[in-house]
């Protein structure tokens, strides 16, 4: 779920050779794990890679993770 306000961006072949989006503002995710196309978020100052996992992310000028379960590697 994408919070009002907040902008998510995907790439054409999302989902086909990866499964990269751009985040500005806030969202809550449930993500199935997929070791061939993990999931990033990039936004802020941070990346972040999610095998499967729930959590709430905040982008903006800093990188805010609320991991709710699961594990998360953020770079």
């Amino acid at each position: 779920m994408i919070k009002k306000g907040s902008v998510l961006t995907l790439t054409k072949d999302f989902n086909k050779g990866n499964r990269t989006v751009s985040l500005f503002g806030e969202a809550y995710c449930e993500i199935n794990g997929d070791n061939k196309l993990p999931f990033i978020i990039e936004g802020g100052a941070a990346q972040l890679t999610s095998g499967t996992t729930t959590f709430d992310v905040k982008s903006d000028s800093s990188f805010t993770v609320i991991n709710i379960k699961g594990k998360l590697d953020i770079v």
